[in-house]
């Protein structure tokens, strides 16, 4: 029996937890979708592959962030690692920035 979730109960709750394969993890496939390595086309298939699971990553981290996501010191922390990852420059100076301008004290330690 499949189902299909509608109905997001907090799209922009602060864990990132489903982005853990991008961040800290690296996990970006070099092989086929499928685990094989099938030489030319396996390396066309790893790249296209890759190519919609980073896609993917995007557009979560963006659609979680438009719902205000990364509204803490830890998870604007772990946005601007994710988009750095994704290559991003200006999505991680912006959690970056935000990190800086709405938890960190004199101290330059966020709270």
């Amino acid at each position: 029996v499949r189902r299909t979730v509608t109905e997001e109960l907090d799209p922009g709750h602060r864990h990132w937890s489903s982005m853990h394969w991008l961040y800290p993890n690296t996990f970006i496939p070099t092989s086929g979708g499928d685990g094989s390595d099938s030489g030319d086309n396996g390396d066309a298939n790893a790249l296209r592959y890759a190519d919609d699971l980073l896609s993917a990553a995007r557009k979560t981290v963006d659609h979680k962030r438009s719902h205000g996501g990364g509204h803490t010191s830890w998870s604007a922390s772990w946005e601007s690692c994710l988009r750095a990852r994704l290559r991003d420059g200006a999505g991680a100076w912006d959690a970056l920035s935000r990190v800086a301008r709405r938890y960190a004290g004199r101290n330059g330690l966020s709270f």
